[in-house]
């Protein structure tokens, strides 16, 4: 079993985050995840601090059963900070599935849905430079497949959107369908279990597989395709192919997770995070950076690299629950941690499809939750970052509406607990009050 950490205010636990290194060059700030349980297979949204100590805990917004979270991340729009993420199930019939974006509150301010489809799907949600959404859709299409050893049948389609976010109107579509020929695909017919792929639209043969999208500095797309083995630039205009052999991040740099294997037991070099240096005219690309994980671990799915804001790159290992931070230059390794243990990371218990890391500042609406456990008050607020002290009161027994306080404790993690004192009685106490 994964290790978890329990807590009295709160009914749903949080990985138990184990530090392998950790230095003092690491960056400050917030990291934030989607722990998905394997035998559940649902995934849901938690902000660690530096430290690995939980901030905020996704307990209410899974909107019916079945709907896991992905892509937690902090996002500009227009000026301000936003909570983003993919929440959905594309495994239902039909599928469901939309970008989110939640206020420094965690209130729900907007929510992107593709045009034209009944979801968008679980690997994007990227909110642009311009203050426009990127969404990706599968959908499934009728094909002659006899370029791959088939016949008629069913393909999945990669389409991606970009989408205004106040209007909800699409201003961008792509198909990888009328841009490359099923043959340039590396899957094979034969991988959808007992059934050929393409039989009917459940087992569509997913020839491309978008992975993940971006937009470039000069406003074209940037995107990655598992099933085609490339990186692959889109012209804005035409919606022509530019070139392809991720993610943008300045004018010259491209980052990418190379996964290199496709299963825990495949005879494969170990996962590694990349830096490109491109230049673009020229079609020209050089290896600048590489990150590779101290265990030289193996991940045969998911997995992100994060550039910080003070220059530090952060590697999510995907399929294995650990994350790991770099100097930019991949030389050295200043934290690595894992919130699953070693070794069940090929049984896959627990994983992240990305982690991200950035800071922010949570100012929940809800009150703070208060437990008496004996002598001791528990106590938590979910998602705030700016509590340092928390204030016990009771009751001065003359008008049974006076409170004054009584002791006052430092925050001491997610959770903290407060021993009554001696003398009082615990129903004489309120909800111990919040000292930012």
């Amino acid at each position: 079993m994964t290790p978890t950490q329990q807590y009295a205010t709160l009914e749903e636990g949080s990985p138990v985050v184990q530090f392998v290194h950790q230095g003092s060059q690491c960056a400050g700030g917030l990291v934030f995840l989607t722990p998905r349980d394997s035998a559940t297979g649902m995934a849901r949204g938690m902000i660690l601090d530096a430290n690995g100590t939980l901030v905020w805990n996704q307990t209410e917004s899974l909107r019916g059963l079945n709907q896991r979270i992905q892509h937690l991340k902090a996002q500009k729009y227009r000026g301000e900070t936003y909570l983003t993420y993919w929440m959905g199930n594309n495994e239902l019939d039909p599928p469901v599935g939309a970008g989110y974006m939640l206020d420094n509150s965690y209130r729900e301010r907007h929510q992107i849905q593709p045009v034209g489809y009944p979801a968008a799907d679980k690997h994007e949600f990227h909110v642009t430079q311009d203050g426009t959404a990127i969404v990706i859709v599968y959908s499934p299409v009728l094909e002659d497949l006899s370029p791959v050893g088939g016949t008629s049948g069913w393909v999945l389609d990669g389409i991606f959107q970009e989408i205004d976010i106040e209007t909800g109107a699409l201003l961008f579509e792509w198909y990888a369908l009328q841009h490359f020929p099923l043959n340039t695909t590396f899957h094979d017919l034969d991988s959808c279990g007992h059934r050929r792929c393409g039989s009917d639209p459940s087992t569509a043969f997913d020839f491309f597989h978008i992975n993940s999208m971006d937009k470039t500095p000069t406003g074209d797309y940037l995107i990655s395709s598992r099933h085609t083995h490339s990186v692959i630039s889109i012209d804005a205009s035409s919606g022509a192919v530019q070139w392809h052999d991720a993610r943008w991040r300045v004018p010259d740099m491209i980052t990418l997770f190379n996964n290199s294997a496709k299963a825990e037991n495949d005879r494969m070099p170990e996962a590694r995070g990349i830096a490109l240096k491109a230049d673009v005219p020229a079609h020209q690309v050089w290896l600048q950076a590489f990150y590779r994980h101290p265990s030289h671990l193996k991940s045969g799915s998911r997995g992100n690299v994060d550039i910080l804001p003070s220059g530090n790159f952060l590697v999510g290992w995907g399929h294995s629950a650990a994350y790991t931070e770099y100097t930019a230059d991949g030389t050295t390794i200043l934290f690595s941690t894992h919130f699953s243990p070693f070794i069940l990371f090929s049984v896959e218990l627990t994983n992240s499809y990305r982690i991200f890391k950035d800071s922010g500042v949570g100012q929940p609406l809800t009150d703070p939750p208060a437990v008496v456990v004996g002598r001791q008050v528990f106590v938590s607020w979910n998602g705030a970052t700016e509590v340092a002290r928390w204030r016990l009161e009771v009751l001065d027994g003359s008008d049974q509406l006076t409170f004054h306080p009584v002791v006052t404790v430092p925050r001491q993690s997610f959770e903290t607990a407060i021993a009554l004192p001696s003398g009082y009685e615990a129903s004489k106490f309120r909800a111990p009050l919040i000292v930012m």
